[in-house]
């Protein structure tokens, strides 16, 4: 029903885009996106279907060689074919002549295609007029009036003078032919309640305009219909709750505006042969947010009228609001998404994937909805690092962070795939941030097994099947690579010894390994960590800050912080030394286990080929003990805590990207990362 389709070539940085038309169509994106670009195009067709208006500026401005473009419309004739079958069956049966509008309809039945559909093109070169495919200027006049646009541009609209509603009212309400003996019909009827004052002042006013040389303009049936309607209901001027529309804020001028257009339009089609589609542009604007829900309420509540009935209605709308994405997404209602993108001065189109499951449009927010106008999107599991990329220090080293959005899925994949560009395919750059125990996984005979879901490259069926295909420097780093993975984990020598102090790994097969996988992954945009984040802030370079920042902030009591020191200072493995401190901010193990039980502990301690001495066995148990009894809990705050410590004491760190590096050279490494694959 009503438009099908719009297609669009060489519309400014429109290079070539299809839409397909639901009930609901939103356009989203940054700003500068392209979404007006779309707009003016439908408006300069509708313009030029009845006349010549002829303009440059839909042009291509970025290749001077484009010297012209095109503008497809796709119109459903289905719904007008089936009345005027019925209406064609009804006139032979009782001997009356078909409707002529009917036999319109008949001429154009020739050239629509198998589904009922007919495409009306214009092309335009330059220095040249629109020329339209074979559709003549009559059909053209049709389709203007029986699938009518109304553009509602919020920013545009006059919020106290409403005039374009009577022009509305006027077109939907002309239903017939105007009778050419209306002149004499109205003077006739005036002169019934008014004597013959009527004809008499209508006479001078006509002589006086004569003898000055003077003439009226006639109206057009849309508006004289629209001052008809004026006149019966007593006058022009729109008012809401008997007050001026000066009272009122421009937000409830403005929402009053649109649910009126939107309920006419509705209820006037009802009742004429006539597609309306209704194109908003920013509605949101200067709305409450419950407000814009009442918007939505009203698209939803005329379309489904519309379906009860037998007319039809569509929208259009090119939205900034995440509230009104989400909910149109939860309508019952038929919609589609597009996610528009600015790439190298050319619109880049995508439309959204569906959302099938009913727990992702559960999960859709308006926070989730946000982010599909994200110019980047770093995607991460929980707290910890969203307290972590979001904290000024970062933000002032690397601004890039400034310029992205930080989504915690909270190891929810389901929430994840709400908003994962390469899910719901948008063209938003973005990058997933991964602890390593996501990816694979240690069993008890310290072999690795790659483990996890979609989300690991690794574990992805379809991406596997792909590789196969790839040629050239892609299927090195992909393809070949996940061969070089394979193997690695099927060779008889690559079997794990951790220390079994503290599970420490230092076979260096395990950290090239390590390194393979972290390559690959990130060709799928999945930044794998070597442990979890708190290995990334807690680790070999930082432990003396870490320990300064424990010290000045009291955040472990005395003995407990001089074991830690003194073991700072006595182990002269760093490794061993930067897990224990690891594991007190809940961290992971180098086996990418949560720190182990009473009963693993007790076996270290009854093995006496683990010590060297009994003042080393008694050191590794207050040690122990300390990790236990003291574990900063992942929602403390402590990230923040540490982070404020070094943002507000440390000046060495202040926009200092060098001195940060060294200390925290996987954060580094995962900023960098996005700086190049995001922004």
């Amino acid at each position: 029903m009503t438009i099908k389709a719009i297609e669009i070539k060489n519309v400014k940085s429109i290079k070539s885009t299809y839409l397909d038309l639901k009930d609901i169509n939103c356009l989203i994106g940054e700003n500068g996106a392209g979404k007006s670009n779309i707009l003016k195009a439908i408006k300069y067709f509708y313009d030029n279907l009845d006349q010549e208006r002829y303009s440059k500026e839909l042009f291509d401005k970025s290749n001077p060689y484009n010297y012209s473009f095109e503008i497809t419309i796709y119109y459903d004739f289905s719904r007008f074919i089936k009345i005027k079958e019925v209406n064609e069956f009804k006139s032979f049966e009782r001997g009356l002549q078909i409707n002529p509008i009917f036999k319109l309809i008949s001429s154009i039945e020739r050239h629509l295609d198998s589904n009922k559909i007919l495409a009306v093109t214009m092309t335009q070169d330059k220095n040249d007029l629109p020329k339209w495919n074979s559709t003549p200027f009559n059909v053209r006049v049709f389709l203007k009036n029986q699938f009518p646009i109304y553009f509602v541009q919020t920013r545009s609209i006059d919020l106290y003078d409403w005039n374009y509603i009577w022009e509305a009212i006027g077109e939907l309400s002309k239903v017939k032919e105007l009778n050419k003996n209306l002149k004499v019909e109205i003077e006739k009827f005036f002169d019934e309640f008014y004597s013959n004052n009527y004809s008499r002042f209508t006479k001078v006013i006509e002589q006086v305009m004569e003898n000055s040389n003077i003439n009226i303009k006639r109206f057009k049936p849309k508006e004289l219909f629209s001052h008809i309607y004026k006149l019966q209901l007593g006058g022009e001027k729109f008012q809401y709750q008997d007050t001026k529309l000066e009272f009122f804020s421009d937000g409830l001028n403005s929402f009053s505006y649109i649910t009126l257009l939107i309920s006419l339009v509705k209820e006037l089609s009802d009742s004429t042969l006539k597609e309306p589609t209704i194109i908003l542009d920013e509605p949101e604007i200067g709305l409450h947010p419950q407000k814009i829900d009442e918007v939505t309420n009203t698209l939803n509540g005329k379309i489904k009228r519309i379906r009860e009935s037998d007319s039809s209605l569509n929208y259009i709308v090119a939205t900034h609001s995440p509230r009104l994405i989400r909910n149109v997404v939860n309508s019952p209602l038929s919609s589609n998404i597009y996610h528009l993108k600015m790439v190298d001065n050319y619109t880049r189109i995508n439309k959204l994937n569906d959302f099938i499951e009913n727990d992702e449009k559960l999960l859709l927010s308006e926070k989730e909805a946000s982010f599909y106008f994200s110019k980047g999107i770093l995607f991460v599991e929980g707290q910890t690092e969203l307290e972590l990329f979001q904290h000024p220090l970062l933000r002032d080293i690397y601004p890039v962070l400034n310029k992205i959005d930080v989504f915690s899925f909270d190891s929810n994949n389901v929430k994840l795939n709400t908003v994962l560009p390469s899910e719901k395919n948008t063209s938003i750059p973005y990058i997933v941030l991964y602890d390593l125990d996501k990816i694979l996984c240690i069993n008890e005979h310290n072999r690795i097994s790659i483990k996890g879901d979609s989300i690991n490259p690794l574990k992805n069926q379809k991406i596997a099947f792909k590789e196969i295909y790839l040629f050239g420097d892609k299927r090195l780093k992909t393809f070949e690579l996940r061969k070089r993975i394979k193997g690695y984990r099927k060779r008889k020598d690559f079997i794990l010894n951790p220390d079994p102090k503290w599970l420490h790994i230092t076979d260096p097969k395990y950290k090239e390994f390590k390194q393979l996988v972290k390559t690959y992954c990130i060709e799928y945009n999945v930044f794998v960590v070597d442990t979890t984040i708190e290995g990334s802030i807690v680790n070999e370079k930082s432990l003396d800050l870490i320990v300064d920042w424990l010290t000045i902030n009291s955040k472990l009591n005395i003995d407990n912080l001089t074991i830690l020191v003194n073991l700072l200072f006595r182990d002269k493995q760093k490794d061993h030394v930067s897990t224990v401190f690891r594991l007190l901010f809940k961290g992971k193990h180098d086996t990418l286990q949560n720190f182990i039980d009473n009963d693993y502990f007790s076996k270290v301690l009854n093995d006496h080929n683990n010590f060297t001495s009994d003042s080393e066995k008694e050191y590794y148990k207050k040690l122990y003990r300390l990790v236990k009894s003291n574990r900063f809990d992942k929602t403390s705050g402590w990230v923040s805590d540490f982070f404020d410590y070094l943002y507000l004491r440390r000046d060495s760190f202040k926009k200092n990207r060098t001195y940060f590096k060294k200390h925290f050279l996987e954060l580094n490494n995962i900023i960098e990362t996005i700086e190049k694959k995001v922004l």
